[in-house]
């Protein structure tokens, strides 16, 4: 989907009412559990660019990064 001036919202990025689906049993789950909410936390901080030639390269990278399985 590519992405025009007039066709993503514009407002505040917040996500309020997030909790933990299944209980942590393990380190592992804290880790996991603790990362994600660190990259989640990251993504809305990212600052959009100004171009939407730009935002449109961005989204693309970034649906390429997340198509990599970690091993």
């Amino acid at each position: 989907m590519k992405y025009t001036s007039y066709n993503f919202r514009k407002g505040k990025l917040e996500y309020q009412k997030f909790r933990v689906r299944t209980p942590i049993r393990t380190f592992r789950d804290l880790d996991v559990y603790k990362d994600t909410t660190k990259l989640a936390a990251g993504i809305f901080g990212l600052k959009l660019p100004v171009s939407v030639k730009k935002l449109n390269l961005e989204f693309g990278l970034l649906c390429q990064l997340a198509k990599q399985v970690p091993r």
